[in-house]
């Protein structure tokens, strides 16, 4: 007997604000597409102010909505791997730059608090730069904490953040 791969929905926020970042989103939707996940839709590139810290370069933001076969816990190990494929080098810093930063927004509808991952995202409501992008791809999708929608959860966001799409 074999066992039937189910198939998961998960959305991907990408990240990052060096020069190289747009063209690291297109490499990252490359690998994304492979034998245990297909990329379904993404967003456009958004560019905006850095959030929670000063720096002088924007950064570039990208939401992937995803099928794939892992499992959350496999799918926050490959985005870690990825992010350390594409050079990614972590600071103490709670926020810092990056050229490459790859968070699990959504994971079907699973509501999911551990060490490593919290479903969905815990600071999705807070972030302009993720929520546009998102509202781009996946408007009417209900938070399943929150139970608003994404443009609900936008036009409730009080981030004042500058973001706009390339």
């Amino acid at each position: 007997m074999f066992k039937l791969a189910i198939m998961n929905n998960a959305i991907i926020s990408l990240g990052g604000n060096f020069n190289e970042t747009p063209s690291i989103f297109i490499n990252i939707i490359d690998c994304f597409n492979n034998d245990f996940s297909e990329v379904m839709k993404f967003s456009s590139v958004y560019k905006s102010s850095p959030w929670g810290f000063k720096h002088e370069n924007d950064f570039f933001n990208q939401i992937l909505i995803l099928n794939t076969k892992l499992s959350s816990i496999e799918l926050l190990n490959y985005c870690l791997k990825k992010e350390l494929d594409f050079g990614r080098k972590r600071t103490s810093k709670k926020y810092s730059e990056r050229n490459i930063d790859i968070d699990i927004i959504y994971y079907n509808d699973l509501i999911f608090n551990s060490e490593r991952l919290i479903l969905p995202h815990p600071r999705i409501h807070l972030r302009k730069f993720v929520l546009l992008p998102l509202v781009e791809v996946l408007p009417n999708y209900i938070h399943p904490v929150f139970k608003k929608t994404n443009k609900e959860l936008l036009f409730l966001c009080s981030d004042q953040g500058k973001v706009t799409k390339l």
